[in-house]
């Protein structure tokens, strides 16, 4: 199985040894309530459960609060990349990656 570690990045994110949960969140008035910290916490005991190398996480550029909790968590930033979706337009997304 290819290791994460020699090649990290998206390029060379696959399924077969990455995770990509997609669209964690908590509302409005649920933060600061720890729930994204117990989201994380779910999101890498699933991966390891799954026998994935890394979890790999995009957010939108502007986001500074699901940036903090990522960083804290020990995940890295790895791109910025613009993408296009019918809803935002062409938007920023920063890529995080964290190795398990």
């Amino acid at each position: 199985m290819k290791d994460i570690k020699d090649s990290p990045g998206p390029e060379n994110w696959t399924p077969e040894i990455s995770w990509y949960p997609h669209a964690l969140a908590a509302s409005p008035e649920m933060q600061n309530r720890g729930i994204g910290r117990q989201l994380m916490g779910h999101v890498m005991e699933e991966a390891r459960k799954k026998e994935k190398k890394a979890i790999c996480l995009d957010i939108l550029g502007t986001n500074g609060q699901a940036e903090a909790l990522y960083r804290s968590a020990g995940f890295s930033f790895v791109a910025a990349r613009k993408m296009y979706y019918p809803d935002t337009g062409w938007t920023e997304y920063k890529m995080f990656e964290r190795n398990l």
